[in-house]
């Protein structure tokens, strides 16, 4: 929801709603897919994984914190 209500709303402002939101999610789908990979490719040892855990844990509240306090895209 914030990433179709902070940058998606003006990036794909020409189109409808509907498809402002069908335009997200492969954003968001890339963004859900890198950690599966991460845990897929690293599965067989706990410490390297554990570490790609941390990373997606940190990637993930930067990200957060992007889209709910900054704008990424200014004003016009």
């Amino acid at each position: 929801m914030l990433a179709n209500k902070r940058w998606a709303k003006k990036v794909f402002s020409g189109f409808s709603k509907p498809i402002q939101n069908g335009l997200t999610s492969p954003f968001l789908w890339m963004y859900a897919a890198v950690p599966c990979l991460m845990a897929v490719f690293t599965y067989q040892n706990k410490w390297l994984t554990g570490g790609c855990f941390v990373i997606s844990v940190v990637c993930y509240l930067a990200f957060y914190s992007k889209l709910a306090y900054f704008r990424w895209i200014p004003k016009k």
